[in-house]
């Protein structure tokens, strides 16, 4: 099973994806600077000691937190235990589908709110999910995510998936208008320099 694409949903049957779900939204809600995504390989529920040992041990004071047996957040680190990636990918999707069969969904604030984070949950795991992108492009668009938002997401995204020619493709329409300061001025330094220092990492 590659893994980006944990497609063995038999393996984990008793995983709630919704629970899982709403444990990665909840992280995002409580920890809205997270920096770095990353997965722990654990054949169930990660326990305290577990994600301690996993984020590198020591004695020292920790701000660790576990939603869920599955979803870890630490020092603006987000992990998720690869055990549960099969139902929050199937969980990701059917949402996804439910609010794409709404006509104009993006007008509506809650399917909106909906389609953001369960293409959120999608893109974690599978990165090169290009329609997971394009919907995104349309919350961009239409003012539900900013541009500066997005690319922190991206950031996040590619701490993991660093080559992801999707996530690519997406940064580039994200960062285009922004590199067109208005009355066509150049953009600022600093926000190029923060662009070269993707690239870089």
């Amino acid at each position: 099973m590659p893994l980006n694409h944990p497609d063995d949903v038999e393996a984990t049957p008793h995983v709630d994806g919704a629970e899982i779900l709403a444990a990665v939204d909840g992280a995002f809600r409580d920890c809205p600077g997270l920096e770095e995504l990353g997965l722990l390989f654990s054949d169930g529920p990660v326990s305290q000691e577990e994600a301690q040992e996993a984020v590198g041990g020591g004695s020292g004071p920790l701000e660790l937190r576990i939603a869920a047996g599955a979803v870890v957040v630490v020092d603006q680190k987000l992990a998720l235990a690869y055990w549960c990636l099969p139902a929050l990918l199937t969980a990701a999707k059917e949402g996804i589908e439910r609010v794409r069969q709404i006509p104009e969904w993006w007008s509506d604030g809650e399917h909106a709110e909906a389609m953001h984070k369960c293409t959120r949950a999608m893109l974690l795991i599978a990165a090169d999910t290009s329609s997971a992108w394009n919907h995104r492009k349309r919350l961009v668009q239409t003012g539900v995510l900013s541009r500066v938002s997005e690319l922190r997401f991206l950031d996040l995204v590619q701490s993991k998936h660093q080559k992801c020619q999707e996530a690519w493709a997406h940064r580039r329409w994200v960062v285009l208008p922004l590199l067109r300061a208005e009355g066509g001025e150049p953009a600022p330094p600093e926000f190029v320099d923060t662009e070269l220092a993707a690239i870089e990492r």
